[in-house]
């Protein structure tokens, strides 16, 4: 599965740097909604055209120059402020824990900030409700990539939850997803 036991039978967790790209190529492929509601920021995002691969693509920053040109990335933090009313997301391994020399469960975590003048749709839904809501249908019980199952569930790890966060003007919330990995 997602773990690659050594000679001793112990994990080495090799899928830990690919998680979040994997969990992003998921989404790429199987939501449209999020990808609309991150890249217009119109009250009437989620009624506008689906965005091609390469648009989405456009909205992933891949490590280089500013980073204000951008809404989703594969780590924490925000390096450079952002001037926009835009929408953010964030995916990235926030925790692992072992359970044995060879299995563990690990804690992703999806953030998604919204600057508070285009948080608020027309159909009077909020941006960061429903990219929680899509993000939530779109990985509880997925597979990621070969790494194991992604699950929104407390039978996994206690963490597993959604809270408010953010700092004005943006807001915010994030989740915590359970990925077991092992045999």
């Amino acid at each position: 599965m997602a773990i690659t036991p050594g000679s001793t039978g112990y994990a080495k967790y090799e899928f830990l740097p690919k998680i979040a790209y994997e969990c992003v190529k998921k989404l790429l492929e199987e939501n449209e909604l999020v990808w609309k509601l991150l890249k217009y920021t119109t009250p009437d995002a989620y009624s506008l055209s689906n965005l091609t691969k390469a648009e989405k693509g456009a909205l992933i920053w891949k490590g280089d120059g500013t980073t204000n040109n951008f809404n989703v990335f594969m780590d924490g933090g925000l390096p450079d402020p952002e001037m926009k009313e835009v929408t953010i997301l964030r995916i990235s391994p926030y925790q692992l824990f072992p359970k044995n020399r060879s299995v563990g469960d690990i804690a992703m975590i999806m953030e998604v900030y919204s600057h508070h003048k285009i948080n608020t749709m027309n159909n009077y839904e909020t941006r960061v409700a429903r990219i929680m809501q899509q993000l939530i249908e779109t990985f509880n019980g997925a597979e990621i990539g070969g790494m194991g199952l992604m699950n929104f569930s407390k039978q996994g790890l206690s963490a597993v939850r959604v809270e408010e966060g953010g700092q004005i003007p943006f807001k915010g919330m994030w989740a915590l997803f359970d990925n077991k990995v092992g045999a």
